[in-house]
């Protein structure tokens, strides 16, 4: 039958644009475009120390027949009938660097391919699009402000051709195939297989709705000394607003973590935004909970704490990624919660009209606060912005705080509560140690 390639020019700047994983094995291999993330290569890594021992318990059940059949064994493990096959199971595990940026990858990842600490991005878009443009200005804030990598997990048709390795020297741009027709799920599952793929030691997830600020580098900081081997959970920043039980009955999770409104006891942390950051300590977590998504398993119904029934939960039926790791977070007891790190673009201007002169005093108000989880509300950092849907106001914003901060016009601690800044997460903890959120 026809093939969309008789219709590329060789050479063509449409042809460099394409994403290598949509195309043949031997044509991609022609482009340059090496594979970076796999099955055979995460195996193969498995005895690369810690990491990679993670990275394969995280991965093998995405890749390996010996695993299937054993789980098929395993009531526990039991698919439903709306599990993904193996073989797209596998394919999920792949992704390949695109060429332009081969001399980055080289000099920015080590002899096992993996990065120390990364930004980690998902994206699907075509060159110009909005969603592009938004990508492009996230890549250029990190940048202006961090000194430590980008991956940008590409899963559209083709990337802008503005996106150069000289221009943006710590973009590692990797192509991967989106999910297939037979998913039949939220495109947002892709922020876990980012995670899976990028092999980062220390990540911090970024959506393309994102830009970061100066001081976003203290978030690596303050990963790598609460995510370990005894707490190996990501872990996701407070969201604006508790969602709970009263404002969203019908939702599927509530009878295992509901099962006694109003108080709702196996309902154990305030909901989060689905913005986590992670260790390589996470990553079997990560794989265990995109797995049980993807091959439709089953939480069996079990008795918690006081007696309480706590009902059964049919995985693949949580439809968002932001779902997903609430749940997984409450089902595992997880139990750290970073404070607010991601507000809303707008909130910047707070940051903007800061002078010298004003010291420690801010007029930036705190998370609202529930009677549950934080009855005295909760602390912000402007690390990150979320929700910069206009690609040319975030350019602007951009410059002023580059402006502002370059001229000593910008707080030196972005971290705020009760009216004030704090010079760091330890002074605000010694100060509020009630509070239920870290820094």
């Amino acid at each position: 039958g026809k093939h969309c390639q008789c219709l590329v020019s060789h050479g063509s700047l449409f042809e460099k644009q394409l994403n290598p994983m949509l195309l043949d094995e031997r044509t991609a291999d022609g482009f340059g475009a090496k594979l970076v993330a796999s099955c055979d290569l995460f195996e193969a890594g498995k005895g690369a120390g810690p990491e990679g021992q993670a990275q394969w318990q995280a991965a093998e059940p995405f890749c390996s027949k010996a695993w299937e059949d054993k789980a098929e064994k395993d009531s526990s493990l039991h698919a439903g009938p709306r599990k993904l096959s193996l073989g797209s199971l596998q394919k999920l595990m792949e992704a390949r660097i695109d060429a332009r940026f081969e001399e980055n990858y080289q000099h920015l990842v080590d002899k096992d391919g993996w990065l120390d600490q990364a930004f980690v991005n998902y994206f699907a878009g075509a060159p110009g699009s909005k969603h592009a443009n938004m990508t492009e200005q996230l890549i250029r804030s990190v940048h202006l402000f961090s000194k430590n990598p980008i991956v940008v997990l590409h899963l559209g048709s083709r990337a802008p051709d503005s996106w150069t390795a000289q221009r943006f020297p710590r973009l590692l741009l990797l192509h991967a195939a989106p999910m297939g027709p037979d998913a039949h799920r939220s495109f947002n599952f892709n922020k876990l297989r980012s995670f899976l793929i990028s092999r980062a030691r220390v990540g911090v997830e970024l959506d393309s709705d994102q830009f970061v600020g100066p001081g976003v580098d203290y978030m690596f900081e303050m990963t790598q000394k609460e995510i370990t081997a005894n707490y190996s959970m990501p872990i996701m920043p407070v969201h604006f607003y508790s969602f709970t039980q009263a404002d969203t009955p019908h939702n599927v999770w509530w009878q295992r973590f509901c099962p006694d409104p109003p108080a709702c006891k196996p309902h154990s942390m305030r909901w989060s935004h689905a913005h986590p950051t992670w260790t390589f300590w996470s990553l079997p977590f990560v794989g265990r909970w995109l797995r049980r998504h993807f091959r439709d398993e089953l939480l069996l119904a079990t008795t918690g704490n006081g007696g309480l029934h706590l009902g059964e939960l049919p995985v693949s039926e949580i439809p968002e990624d932001e779902d997903l790791l609430n749940v997984a977070t409450w089902e595992e007891k997880g139990t750290k919660q970073w404070c607010k790190f991601d507000n809303d673009y707008h909130e910047f201007v707070d940051m903007l009209r800061w002078n010298p002169q004003d010291g420690n005093h801010t007029t930036t108000g705190d998370i609202a606060s529930d009677p549950k989880f934080y009855p005295d509300g909760a602390a912000k950092a402007f690390f990150t912005a979320h929700n910069c849907k206009d690609p040319a106001a975030t350019a602007k914003m951009l410059d002023e705080i580059k402006s502002r901060w370059e001229k000593g016009l910008y707080p030196p601690s972005t971290i705020t509560f009760k009216g004030r800044f704090w010079a760091s997460g330890s002074e605000l903890r010694k100060e509020h140690p009630e509070l239920p959120c870290i820094f």
